[in-house]
């Protein structure tokens, strides 16, 4: 149904019930997890290195790092700038009229230039309050107290020279990512850093979905012997540069250079390296589906903490007092070297290859991906995190009311301790009438297939309330698409995701926004996504079902159309393990071993064709019960006799055989009961049988007679 559209200023009207092109999604479950990857969390396209997994060609050249000394977490400061924040100067050590201003909150610096500082990396990343522009600097320091003052200061930032450094100052979060400002490599402040809440909710089910950043000791890295000033083959492929004390790398290895992605190889497991703790198993699956870069080094030569190596895994700032709160340790292993974590830095360090054919043209080894990454998400501040603050104008969304600027004081962010995901959500509501439309030009986009998500709640009763998307197929209005906003609770269970899919983008841009009007009702909104989608996503079509003996436990499904597969399992709920199979097909079936053959465990499975996704619910994979037969009837006979079988757990028997003869009809009756017909050449002897839970034999024998003659 088409309906005549109003226009102000090229704005659509915010008070019509839109009804063209809505696609609306049934209402789900609050706890569905978010579809695509919100761009500031995890930055970069599908083609980063920091998003590209290891493949299936992957070639793992052996490496001697030495003993392990201990782990020092490089901390990373990454800042959303907010312009209503105030302005500070960003300048050169020792040349003040080098400086760059930027939006930076009260309250929030970096440590004192001239004091101790945690590494003398120090990389920092400012995210433009347009959203998409990245500034990088390193090392960024608070001033020495001559400048502004101690609490007031400037920041300050080497730019090398002063000029090729400000070649990172603007970059893409949309972009490849590969380029950035950590000094020994020229590699990204931002792109591979472990983020707040991605090592610190205590969950392995919750993988770290990209490449991380680490950082060695000097003596480490590769220097050739014969040609002592060639720089070029200190570092590789991402890197550009390394260390301007590269005269110091006293590695031999000339596949351990600057810019090297390690990676754990894939005959490594949990198990065969002992890990125990939540951080080193999340750690190990992040090393061994993405990799680490090495972007910088850690230590200079001859230092050796507890008699080893020290290896600097890189962290948003802020990391290590969630992870010291979560598991009750520090982040840093210092001289403690006797705990799990320890232990199991140390495992994971010693099991560290390079992955040899990283190269621009085959990331990761090329191959078939080990794991499936989710699409990125081109809404700018999706979460309403990025302003950090109960903000009247969210950083990326504009306002529009054709009542006019009076109304843009009906949405606003604000923190009610219920957001769907983080700490805020954007709010339309005003005691009095009002007319309210927050939205978004997003530029850039490739053309294709897109899919509109967000997570809602509304008291219900506004004159209108949609989530829409516009501008798709023609620059100045074109097609419109629509799904209402419907009436819910207020509390954090609350949340109704709802969607629109097939926006069909043919002219590069798309415009996404709500329409709130109404007085004295209210409207919130969480969690907003914008991703490139197929025309049919992946969907589970049966199963799945699991068939267990000894061991072992084979899980098969069927999907609708070919996708990926991973199975996530352990002996309780929060699972714990993950098996996966890169191969792209519809009927799926992974086999776990090394199972106790006692113990009860727990699964689900997940598919994905690289954009969509559909998982399973946790279902329960019971031990095999050994099988016993009680008894048997007639006693005796010929052959060809049907003969029944009593007993308990014969549910899935694989044969039954009379003297070691195996029957050609078996029929199951019930997990007490079978039938199974006396096989010719049968002789006289115990009856057996085998089900997944072992094999058992009858106490008495069972006597074949000879036919009966006419």
């Amino acid at each position: 149904m088409t309906q005549k559209q109003y226009r102000n200023n090229g704005r659509i009207s915010a008070t019509l019930p839109y009804a063209l092109g809505a696609m609306v999604l049934a209402l789900t479950s609050p706890a569905s997890a978010q579809l695509s990857r919100d761009p500031w969390y995890q930055p970069f396209s599908a083609n980063s290195i920091w998003n590209t997994p290891i493949g299936s060609s992957a070639t793992y050249t052996t490496i001697t790092l030495g003993t392990f000394g201990d782990m020092l977490h490089d901390q990373e400061y990454l800042i959303v700038e907010n312009p209503n924040d105030p302005i500070r100067k960003i300048a050169q050590p020792g040349n003040p009229s080098a400086y760059f201003n930027i939006h930076v909150a009260d309250g929030w610096y970096p440590e004192p230039y001239l004091l101790p500082y945690h590494t003398p990396n120090n990389c920092a990343a400012f995210l433009e309050n347009d959203g998409i522009s990245l500034y990088q600097f390193t090392p960024l320091r608070r001033d020495d107290g001559n400048g502004n003052g101690y609490t007031t200061g400037d920041l300050q930032a080497f730019w090398y020279n002063g000029t090729d450094g400000p070649a990172f100052l603007s970059t893409n979060l949309f972009g490849d990512g590969n380029g950035g400002e950590h000094a020994g490599s020229q590699l990204s402040c931002l792109g591979g850093d472990i983020r707040k809440g991605e090592f610190t909710d205590n969950n392995v089910n919750n993988p770290i979905k990209h490449a991380v950043k680490l950082e060695l000791d000097w003596d480490q890295l590769y220097r050739s012997t014969t040609d002592t000033t060639n720089r070029s083959q200190t570092f590789r492929w991402p890197a550009t540069t390394s260390d301007n004390g590269y005269a110091g790398y006293a590695g031999t290895n000339s596949a351990l250079r600057m810019g090297s992605l390690l990676a754990v190889p894939t005959t490594a497991t949990e198990t065969s390296l002992a890990l125990q703790t939540v951080p080193g198993k999340k750690l190990f699956h992040a090393l061994q589906d993405f990799g680490g870069y090495i972007v910088d080094t850690s230590a200079g030569n001859n230092f050796r903490p507890n008699g080893g190596h020290r290896m600097n895994i890189c962290f948003e700032n802020g990391v290590e007092t969630d992870f010291q709160n979560t598991y009750g340790y520090s982040l840093d292993t210092g001289s403690n070297t006797t705990n799990s974590w320890y232990n199991d830095l140390k495992a994971i360090y010693g099991a560290l290859k390079v992955v040899d054919n990283n190269t621009a043209s085959t990331i990761g080894g090329g191959g078939t991906p080990r794991v499936s990454v989710r699409p990125l998400n081109y809404a700018v501040n999706p979460s309403f995190e990025y302003d950090q603050s109960s903000a009247s104008t969210p950083i990326g969304w504009t306002k529009y009311s054709p009542n006019g600027s009076g109304d843009y004081n009906a949405c606003y962010l604000e923190n009610l301790g219920v957001a769907h995901g983080g700490s805020y959500q954007m709010t339309c509501y005003r005691a009095t009438s009002f007319s309210i439309q927050p939205y978004q030009q997003i530029h850039n986009l490739a053309n294709g297939n897109y899919m509109l998500t967000a997570w809602v709640q509304s008291s219900g009763g506004l004159s209108t309330a949609n989530m829409y998307a516009w501008r798709f197929t023609d620059p100045n209005g074109g097609t419109l698409q629509t799904a209402p906003i419907p009436s819910t609770g207020s509390g954090s269970g609350d949340w109704r995701q709802i969607t629109i899919s097939n926006i069909k983008i043919t002219d590069g841009q798309c415009e996404i926004g709500f329409q709130a009007a109404g007085s004295g009702v209210w409207m919130r909104v969480d969690n907003v996504e914008l991703y490139q989608s197929k025309a049919t996503p992946v969907s589970i079509t049966s199963g799945p079902t699991a068939t267990r003996s000894g061991t072992t436990s084979t899980i098969t499904w069927t999907t609708n159309i070919p996708s990926k597969s991973e199975a996530y399992y352990g002996t309780t709920p929060s699972l714990g393990k993950t098996l996966s199979s890169a191969t792209s097909v519809t009927s799926h079936s992974i086999t776990l071993t090394g199972l106790s053959a006692t113990a009860t465990y727990y699964y689900k499975i997940i598919s994905t064709d690289g954009i969509t996704s559909a998982a399973s619910d946790i279902r329960i994979l019971a031990p095999a019960l050994a099988p016993t037969i009680v008894s048997f009837t007639p006693a005796s006979g010929p052959v060809g006799t049907s003969v029944t079988i009593t007993g308990t757990n014969l549910t899935g028997v694989s044969w039954v055989k009379f003297n070691g003869t195996v029957s050609k009809s078996v029929t199951p009756v019930s997990p007490t009961s079978l039938k199974a017909v006396v096989p010719v050449a049968a002789t006289t002897g115990k009856i057996s049988l085998m089900t997944s839970g072992g094999i058992a034999s009858s106490a008495s024998s069972f006597t074949v007679t000879a036919a009966a003659t006419k």
